[in-house]
Order: C-alpha cells, then sequence, then structure tokens
C-alpha cells in the first residue's frame, strides 16, 4: 500500500514538473491593413509543435521553457519569428510582394517590377536551364506574352524566327536586338553555302543564363532607339554569390527525340493503283481530244490509247522496281522513314563553381552539349567555358569582366530545295527498292536523285569559335551620383567547309567542293551616369545620360572547285579545277546619346521618358542621325484609399506608354551606287549593279501600349493584360527596277533599290 502512495505522489510530481517546463502563449495574427488573418499557422521553433489561427486571427500554444521563438506563416505573407516577450502577442504579417518587388532590367540599369510602367517580361534561369533545346529562344515559347517562336524545320543549329508583338518591317529585319551582359550580339547568319540560315546564338549557353528580360513596348524599348523596333532581348548570366560560401553544381541532362506526327504517303499498292488509274483517266481525255502522246497521231480506238498508256507505266513500274515482282508489292519502301533517325539523342553536362565574400564574387563554368535532330546527318555540338568576375576595390570603386569561349559544330544537310535533300525522299516510289542489288550500294536508278545518297557520300560542317566578353567599372562619387563604363567584344569566326560526291546528284557527276569564312567583330563602349538624389519621402527621382558606340568589321571569303579523281581527299587540294573564288569586307558603326527619367509620387504615381539619339553609317550624310523619344505613366490604383482595403484585390496598376523606335537592320552600303568588278579578260573594268539612294533614312514605328496589372487572393492569382498598336512610316522596302537601267545584282539576281516608302 505504501508502494503504491509512493508511485502516485511520483506521477504528481512529474505531472507538476511538466506543467512547469510549458507556458501558454496566446496571441492575435492580423495583416497591414489590420484584418485578421485566418487560418495561418504558428509554429514552435526548432519543434514540431504547432496551431492554427482562428477566424478572429486568434491562437493558444503550449510553449516550453526552453523555446522563446514562435514561426508565423500564411499564404500571401512573409513568414516572420516572433520572440515570445509576454503571455499575449500581437503580431503583423506583411504582404508577400516579391514579385512586384522584383527586379527587372530595363537597358543600362535595373528597376523594381513595381515601379515599371512599360510592358517587361522577365523569364527566370529556371525556365530555360536544363531544357532539351540547343538554343535558349526555343525555351522561351509561352513563357512571355506576345512573342512568338517559330522553328523553320526540325533541324537543329538552323535558324529560329522571333517576333515580338508581331512583324514590323518588310525588307529589313524583325529579329529583336539582343543583349547580353550589356554587348549587343551578333544574330545574322554567318553561312553562304547552304540555303537555309543558321543560328549564332546557339553559341550561347542556357544555362549560364540567369534571367532574360523582355521589352516589348516602345518606352522599355526606346533607350535602345534606332535597333529597338522588333522589341530587345535582355540576357544576364550568373554571378558569384558574397555569403563567403563556395557552391559547385553539376546537372547532366539526357533525352530522346522522335517526330511527333508523319503525313503517311502511298504504300507499293496504293501507289501501283493510282498512278495506273491516272494514266487510265489521261488515255481517256487524249483520246477523246484527238491527242496521240505516244502514237504521234490521233488513235484510233478507246482501247488503242488505253493499251499504249498502261505499256507506258508499266514500263516505268519495271524500271523502277529493278525487276521485282511491283504487282504482288514484293517491294514496298516507306521512303517517308528514311529522312529520320529511328531516335535521336541529346546529351548535356555543366559543370559550374561560384562563390565569393563582400568584396569579389565569381562564376565559372564548363559545358559540352551534343544533339541529333530528328533529321538523318544533322548534328549540333558545342563546347566552352564562362568566367563572371566582380570586384569592390572600396566603397566607391568596383569592376569586373564577364567572358566566354565557345566552339561549336554543325553538320548539315543539302540544299532543302533539291532533291538531295533528306526531306525530299517522300518524292520516290515506294516500288523502288531501298539497295540496288547490283551494286549493293543505295539505289539510284530511283524516280528522283536519291538524297540516302546524298546523305551518305556529301558532307558540309560548320565549326564556330565565339568569344563574347566585356569589361566594366562603376565609381560611386557619392551615394546619389555613379558613373559606369563598359567595353565588350563579340567575336566570331566561322568556317565552313562541303563536298559534294560525284555519285550524288549535287556533286554533278564530277564532285565540287567549297570553302567558306567569316569573321564578324563587334567592338562596344557604353558609358553612363546614373543619379538618384533623395528628394523627399515621396518623391524618388532616378536618371540616366550616357553615350554608347558600337562598331561592326565582316570579312568573308569563299572558294569553290570540281573535278575530284577520288573522294578520299575531300578538301580544295583534292580537286583539279578551282572554279570560284571572292572575298568581301565591310564595317558600320553606331554613335548613340541617351537619356531616361523615372519619377516615383507617393509610392503610386510614375512617370517616365527617355531619349535616344543615334546615328548609323547605313544611311545617307543627310539622314545619318535619328531621335527617338518615349514617355510613359502608371498609376498603382490599390494604394489608394479606396482600395487598399480590399480583401480580394491585393494588386492593381494600370499603365500607359507611347514611344518611337527605329530600325536600320538591311545591311551596309544600301544608299550607295556600286559597281562589281568584270573578271572577263576581254572587258576588264567595274560594271554597275546596285544604285543608291542618298537620302536613305530611318525607318520608324511608333506604338501606343495601354496595360493593367493584377493581382488577387493574396496574389495567389496575378496577371497582365495589354493593348498596343504599332505603326510604321519610312517603311525601307527593296523597290523592284527595270534590268534595262544597266544595274543588275548577278550575284543574287535582284535588281532592286532600298527607298523609304510605306
Amino acid at each position: 500500500m505504501k508502494c503504491k502512495f509512493l508511485l502516485l505522489f511520483a506521477f504528481l510530481l512529474f505531472g507538476l514538473w511538466t506543467m512547469s517546463q510549458n507556458q501558454a502563449v496566446r496571441g492575435k495574427i492580423r495583416s497591414e491593413d489590420g484584418r485578421p488573418l485566418d487560418g495561418a499557422t504558428i509554429t514552435v521553433k526548432g519543434t514540431k509543435i504547432a496551431t492554427v489561427a482562428n477566424s478572429e486571427g486568434a491562437f493558444v500554444i503550449n510553449v516550453p521553457s526552453s523555446t522563446s521563438t514562435l514561426v508565423i506563416s500564411s499564404v500571401g505573407f512573409l513568414s516572420v519569428e516572433q520572440s515570445i516577450t509576454g503571455d499575449n502577442l500581437e503580431i503583423v504579417l506583411k504582404k508577400d510582394d516579391r514579385r512586384l518587388s522584383e527586379v527587372v532590367v530595363v537597358g543600362y540599369g535595373q528597376s523594381q517590377k513595381r515601379n515599371v510602367s512599360g510592358s517587361i517580361s522577365r523569364i527566370a534561369a529556371q525556365e530555360v536551364e536544363n531544357q532539351p533545346v540547343q538554343s535558349f529562344e526555343s525555351a522561351l515559347q509561352g513563357k512571355a506574352p506576345g512573342v512568338v517562336i517559330e522553328n523553320s524545320s526540325g533541324k537543329v543549329g538552323q535558324g529560329i524566327k522571333v517576333r515580338i508583338r508581331g512583324t514590323s518591317s518588310l525588307s529589313a529585319s524583325s529579329q529583336p536586338l539582343y543583349v547580353l551582359d550589356g554587348i549587343p550580339l551578333t544574330t545574322a547568319s554567318q553561312s553562304d553555302i547552304n540555303n537555309e540560315p543558321t543560328n549564332p546564338l546557339a553559341d550561347l549557353n542556357p544555362n549560364d543564363i540567369e534571367s532574360i528580360d523582355v521589352l516589348k513596348d516602345a518606352s522599355a524599348s526606346a533607350i535602345y532607339g534606332a535597333r529597338a523596333t522588333n522589341g530587345v532581348v535582355l540576357i544576364t548570366t550568373k554571378k558569384g554569390t558574397r555569403n563567403n560560401k563556395t557552391i559547385v553544381e553539376l546537372n547532366t541532362t539526357r533525352s530522346f527525340s522522335k517526330p511527333t506526327m508523319k503525313r503517311g504517303f502511298l504504300n507499293a499498292k496504293e501507289y501501283v493503283q493510282l498512278m495506273t488509274e491516272a494514266l487510265t483517266n489521261d488515255a481517256k481525255f487524249d483520246f477523246a481530244n484527238g491527242i496521240g502522246v505516244f502514237k504521234g497521231a490521233p488513235y484510233v480506238t478507246e482501247q488503242e490509247a488505253l493499251d499504249d498508256y498502261i505499256n507506258y507505266i508499266e514500263t516505268r513500274f519495271d524500271r523502277l522496281a529493278l525487276g521485282t515482282d511491283w504487282r504482288n508489292a514484293a517491294v514496298d519502301v516507306n521512303y517517308e522513314d528514311q529522312q529520320f533517325r529511328n531516335t535521336a539523342d541529346a546529351s548535356q553536362v555543366d559543370l559550374s563553381v561560384r562563390g565569393g565574400n563582400e568584396k569579389t564574387r565569381f562564376f565559372a563554368s564548363g559545358f559540352y552539349n551534343d544533339q541529333e535532330a530528328i533529321v538523318i546527318v544533322n548534328r549540333f555540338r558545342r563546347y566552352g567555358a564562362r568566367f563572371n568576375l566582380d570586384h569592390s576595390v572600396n566603397e566607391k570603386v568596383s569592376l569586373g569582366f564577364n567572358l566566354s569561349m565557345t566552339r561549336s559544330q554543325l553538320d548539315r544537310i543539302a540544299n532543302d530545295n533539291a532533291f538531295s535533300t533528306p526531306g525530299q525522299l517522300v518524292a520516290q516510289s515506294p516500288i523502288s527498292p531501298l539497295i540496288d542489288p547490283t551494286t549493293g550500294d543505295f539505289n539510284d536508278r530511283t524516280l528522283y536523285s536519291n538524297g540516302l545518297l546524298d546523305a551518305k557520300y556529301n558532307n558540309d560542317k560548320q565549326v564556330t569559335y565565339r568569344n563574347v566578353g566585356n569589361l566594366f567599372a562603376n565609381i560611386a562619387f557619392t551615394k546619389e551620383l555613379s558613373f559606369r563604363s563598359e567595353f565588350g567584344a563579340d567575336i566570331l569566326n566561322m568556317a565552313e567547309e562541303s563536298f559534294a560526291d560525284k555519285r550524288t546528284q549535287d556533286g554533278q557527276g564530277i564532285g565540287i567542293g567549297q570553302y567558306f569564312t567569316s569573321q564578324n567583330v563587334t567592338f562596344n563602349t557604353n558609358n553612363y551616369f546614373n543619379y538618384a538624389p533623395k528628394i523627399s519621402d515621396n518623391i524618388k527621382l532616378t536618371a540616366l545620360l550616357g553615350m554608347s558606340y558600337l562598331q561592326n568589321d565582316f570579312r568573308q571569303s569563299n572558294q569553290q572547285a570540281q573535278d575530284y579523281p577520288s573522294a578520299a581527299v575531300k578538301n580544295l587540294a583534292g580537286a583539279t579545277d578551282v572554279t570560284f573564288g571572292n572575298s568581301v569586307n565591310a564595317r558600320y558603326n553606331f554613335l548613340s546619346y541617351f537619356s531616361r527619367a523615372n519619377i516615383t509620387l507617393n509610392d503610386k504615381y510614375l512617370l517616365g521618358a527617355s531619349v535616344r539619339i543615334d546615328g548609323s553609317s547605313r544611311f545617307g550624310p543627310d539622314n545619318r542621325y535619328g531621335t527617338f523619344p518615349a514617355v510613359s505613366a502608371g498609376w498603382i490604383l490599390s494604394e489608394e484609399k479606396f482600395l487598399k482595403n480590399s480583401q480580394a484585390l491585393n494588386y492593381l496598376k494600370l499603365r500607359g506608354s507611347w514611344g518611337l523606335t527605329g530600325n536600320a537592320e538591311i545591311g551596309e552600303g544600301q544608299y550607295l551606287n556600286l559597281f562589281n568588278i568584270s573578271n572577263y579578260p576581254a572587258l576588264p573594268g567595274f560594271v554597275p549593279f546596285q544604285i543608291g539612294d542618298p537620302a536613305l533614312g530611318w525607318e520608324k514605328t511608333t506604338q501606343v501600349d495601354v496595360g493593367l496589372d493584377f493581382g488577387f487572393l493574396n496574389n495567389r492569382i496575378t496577371g497582365e493584360l495589354d493593348w498596343y498598336n504599332k505603326q510604321t512610316k519610312d517603311l525601307l522596302l527593296a523597290v523592284n527596277v527595270p534590268a534595262t537601267n544597266g544595274y543588275f545584282d548577278n550575284v543574287n539576281f535582284l535588281n532592286t533599290i532600298f527607298r523609304n516608302l510605306g
């Protein structure tokens, strides 16, 4: 009995001790506008003890005496850690407006998305990295409103058409301007051998990209003036960190591709049936109209005509079938399948290191990419490295550089407008054997030239070495005034070598080789002041003033040879006759001055204006300079008293803009009268081939934009609505002129002159 009493006494003592180790903490949770937060979660830090606030935001939780901190969270609000300073707490949670306060790149600077009155879409790194694509533009499809991506074919490494808010020009380029870490990139195809353009942007590694900002309306893009009509894509690469840690990351991906849908062409039985039916109908028609195609004179009877036509088609079937029994479909080749690989493999390996401290941060990466197209022969490989570094010398001076080095190789297929291309295999007859039994090689006695022979014996390899880098320095004269200077270069060297065996259509029975090289070098410098004075708590001003200079030098050389005794030597040295050679040198310049100012009043009224003056060597002396202004305004209605306490609507911004932008993408020397050199020995000299227009000037596009940004239900539902109107005037148009005027471009076989029309 005594033992039981002692046990009961010990149990009571333990319960009293346990109660003394816990305390009941009460509190209320509300938002900044005083609204109670029903369903907010309260957790004792470092434990699994938790509770939920009721409809009035009130809660009670037992907290061990060894713990002094609570963690409070609610959807749509920033989590907080609350110290336990009593038994009755009042806790206020702030709205999670990180989407609105995120920093976007706006051209020569950055801004909070909340304070932007233009139309800008941001695509983060995780949306483009580790994707089974060889070029980052393919990963943008569907991620930025108003941006349309079109692949011209299933081939890799080929040009990709990007349109931001539609097409703005006819004869000038409609591709957007791409700017990588402040450097305008070369995006035009560098190849001159194959008829389909290639894509220089495929040299960039998508996994090195931190963010992509698409400037769509004129107020956002007009700071780039003469080159902004088609929109601007600002690419920012990854940087290091300042947390005294080094992060090593390895990413590998592997993917497999197949055509998603095939058209389905005639099989052998269907082919024979329909061709016979077509010839039968031809015979009836020709007999009825007194025509004798094979006889030379009108047929006497319809049966005579039918017999002649059927004999013709059966003789042709015999020839195509190489003696096989086509009547019973002994051979039934699906030539459509022959243009595709069974499985197209792609692999990507990325190794990156990033880190740093308060003074220095760095990012380094190495990458390898190998991607096969679903089309035979076509393959793209890329490898290279990137190193980004920035360092703070002291509180006023910082400097750094960004550098990437890439080698890419594109294995191309034959011309799209010839039967040598794999896509034309579908034109072959299904009764034609794949392999010729007399040669053991691909059948060369098909209805048309067999593209499988071209795929086997021909080659076209394009190798590109590309370096893109810039140096920069920032000087903070005061907290309000700073200066930034940048110098960058985009150096692209490309060599393409093609060989067409004499056994193929492109080889024309003799063998043809071609070697093409190009060098495209762009130098760019930007120098600008940033001024952000503190006027008052309710008025915020930022201003920008600067200049930019860009110089591009382009060189290319092209040689062609023929008559190859053997396919063992495929370069030009293996030919017996060099038939063609030429070289081109070209240069263009841009000199620009720009300014921008943005004012925010009471954190809800936004005003912005910019102007850029551009001078380009592409236009005549009288119209070399153009001025491109833009204005914008925004009103954050959700900050007004009549909406601030709304429980459903969290964010609402109305914005509008107007701006003028330009387009100069017409190539060099279009305003000049140009001559070609005559290579005929009997008539040496110069031959006129282009009429110039000394009054040629800028193409101008005005754009009006009205937009509405909104957020509902604690910003769980967010969106943007835009209406815009683009109008182009002084259209740069290649106008046809009669060849009788004596000017004729015998290279491109065109007779045009660029004029500002339409």
